[in-house]
């Protein structure tokens, strides 16, 4: 029986679906996405035998150029989707980077135009009638962007999961989350509704065995119920609260041997902040822990974030390993791109520390895994930095105070 023109278009738009599919692999597989990854690849191994049956099996249908014809899509969709991801997100993404709402549709668009001229689904729209042809674009436009969801293209998922999830006050905000934490026992925690300092948790000093006495010291004032770590003038380079210190608790620059004063030093365990950063070329903000260093081993670095005054749309991860023999792996660092601007409202950075993994998040969401811990307590810092280095030059123009506003802080340990 004669194949109608509807039959011979519709595996373009199942073709986009795979595309999709195999997208969202690449994407749990580079993430190394939780229990996610083993079931990514056995998907990725059944989609491909797939393949080969169909090139290998006979029959009068033609299977191999079919299939031919699917590879082509996969092939070119996903060669815009991954390598020319890079050029377009220069397009895309102001130098500040900065998305262009406008512009979030462009990736997956272009990459259902490339594919088109790669392959021939033309020619069933040439031979097909006015009906087929409106029912072929449409199935193929709804199937490519269901694709582009499922691998979050352009941002569309994360724009939707934004509009649809996030509880807003004020604009731009995350609410606070309840101190009660389900499957958690809270450990200890500072809602910094001053008027004082609490110095049973926090040492409002950087480093200080690294310079001279006094010159590490935080600047820091209570307003609205948040702690409001500052850099006063030109003459602060940094404004840091930590849960402990000792003489060279984290590299090796020296000034003056210090007493050891560990404040609070968990193994383990959920940590949350809830805070606003700093806009501003050459100044960055950051909730990160170290190691306590009883032995030199003991000196992983955990960056749960660091955001850029310049950037006002990605958080940067980092878990180094520094000398720790069991961190063999460094992880270096990489972003995570958000549709908030995290110097103009209050987020929420999280990391889950267990002794098998690690999990970060924005806002209650999953956004980065390790598949390696540390096994030796933690000291945690608050600071915010100001230098002309990988932050970029400083901008002048804008105003001092400069700030790293924190609502709360938060440590739970498993129940």
């Amino acid at each position: 029986m004669k194949k109608q023109p509807l039959q011979k278009a519709l595996p373009f738009p199942l073709a986009a679906i795979l595309i999709g599919v195999m997208t969202w692999y690449h994407h749990v597989y580079v993430n190394w996405n939780s229990s996610l990854f083993p079931a990514a690849v056995a998907l990725s191994v059944l989609v491909f035998l797939a393949l080969a049956v169909s090139v290998l099996w006979p029959g009068e249908n033609k299977p191999a150029r079919k299939c031919l014809q699917i590879f082509g899509w996969l092939a070119a969709f996903v060669a815009v989707q991954q390598g020319g991801s890079y050029l377009i997100n220069s397009i895309i993404y102001s130098e500040n980077g900065g998305a262009k709402p406008a512009m979030r549709v462009v990736q997956p668009l272009l990459a259902l135009l490339v594919a088109l001229l790669l392959r021939g689904p033309w020619l069933a729209l040439r031979k097909a009638n006015s009906r087929a042809a409106v029912a072929f674009l449409a199935l193929t436009l709804s199937a490519t962007a269901t694709a582009a969801f499922v691998s979050d293209a352009g941002g569309a998922q994360t724009a939707l999961r934004h509009a649809i999830y996030y509880r807003r006050i004020g604009g731009s905000d995350m609410s606070p989350n309840p101190l009660e934490k389900e499957g958690w026992i809270l450990d200890r925690h500072d809602e910094f509704d001053g008027p004082a300092l609490d110095e049973t948790l926090w040492v409002p000093r950087y480093f200080e065995s690294r310079r001279p006495p006094g010159t590490t010291d935080a600047r820091y004032i209570f307003r609205d119920g948040c702690i409001v770590l500052q850099i006063p003038d030109a003459s602060v380079r940094v404004s840091s609260l930590q849960t402990g210190t000792k003489t060279l608790l984290h590299g090796s620059a020296f000034d003056h041997s210090i007493e050891e004063n560990m404040k609070y030093t968990p193994q383990y365990g959920y940590f949350e902040i809830r805070a606003r950063t700093q806009r501003g070329s050459g100044i960055h903000c950051a909730f990160w822990g170290i190691g306590t260093r009883e032995t030199d081993t003991q000196n992983g670095e955990i960056d749960v974030f660091e955001i850029l005054g310049s950037d006002n749309s990605q958080v940067i991860w980092s878990l180094h390993g520094q000398d720790d023999p069991k961190l063999q792996q460094d992880y270096g660092n990489g972003h995570i791109r958000v549709d908030f601007n995290p110097h103009e409202g209050f987020h929420i950075y999280a990391l889950e520390w267990a002794p098998d993994f690690i999990k970060l998040y924005v806002d209650n969401r999953l956004t980065k895994m390790f598949p390696a811990s540390p096994d030796y307590p933690f000291v945690f810092l608050l600071g915010i930095y100001e230098g002309e280095n990988w932050t970029g030059k400083l901008d002048t123009g804008v105003l001092y105070p400069k700030e790293f506003v924190i609502d709360y802080f938060r440590a739970y340990k498993k129940a």
